[in-house]
């Protein structure tokens, strides 16, 4: 399947236009895949490719024969001399190296392309991954604390039966009346039954308020800093 995002298909126009000054003379440049890819030395790329190289390096002869001539002590007093005398052949000479490196390059494109494409497939199945672990953190994240308020809002019920048996226990009839119906009714109203943590917070519905309370309270100073921080 045609990846129209990968190395080889964003390139393909590219070489298309490169190839007409002789560059990269490789074929299948526009196929879907790079494994399409072939360098072929004796072909119609690779000939005009050598053609144009050759006229290049005919040009870069002549700009460096014209600037043996040119290149005397005058040139130096000229304005804009050196640069008259010199600017075509450095133009050329790098154009034919250039074309030289492409060349070599061109042999090489074929195995490059598909170790690029393989490297590119690692990558992508590396970012799947990646985002695998993502959804497990924030599903294992939200699970949780799903679970920690469950757990949190099912021991507070500890105490909210407490209070619901209370009234119960007040109008228990006489004959069903005993020390340990007192015990528990004495227990009941004197004490705060609860699951404590630690014995420095006791877990209630008001205590998962309070702690909503506070957690909106620091949310709020922290704003108010940032926008006095700011404001100075």
């Amino acid at each position: 399947m045609q990846d129209p995002e990968s190395f080889h298909c964003v390139m393909g126009p590219v070489l298309v236009m490169a190839q007409l000054f002789g560059i990269l003379p490789v074929s299948g440049i526009l196929m879907p895949s790079p494994l399409q890819i072939e360098f072929v030395k004796f072909s119609v790329r690779t000939i005009y490719s050598v053609f144009i190289s050759g006229m290049v390096l005919f040009m870069a002869t002549l700009s460096i024969i014209h600037m043996i001539k040119t290149l005397d002590s005058t040139t130096f007093e000229v304005q804009e001399g050196i640069v008259a005398a010199t600017s075509g052949a450095i133009f050329y000479v790098n154009c034919v190296m250039g074309l030289i490196i492409f060349f070599w390059l061109s042999s090489r494109w074929v195995n490059l392309q598909r170790d690029w494409r393989s490297m590119e497939l690692f990558i992508d199945r590396k970012s799947n991954n990646g985002i695998i672990s993502d959804i497990y953190f924030f599903e294992s994240f939200l699970f949780l604390i799903g679970r920690t308020m469950i757990v949190t809002l099912l021991t507070a019920r500890i105490h909210d039966q407490s209070k619901v048996i209370l009234p119960i226990l007040f109008t228990c009839s006489a004959s069903t009346y005993d020390k340990e119906t007192e015990r528990l009714l004495h227990l009941l109203s004197t004490d705060n039954i609860t699951l404590t943590g630690m014995r420095f917070f006791s877990i209630t519905r008001n205590f998962l308020l309070a702690v909503k309370t506070n957690q909106d309270l620091i949310k709020n100073s922290l704003a108010f800093h940032m926008q006095y921080d700011s404001f100075l």
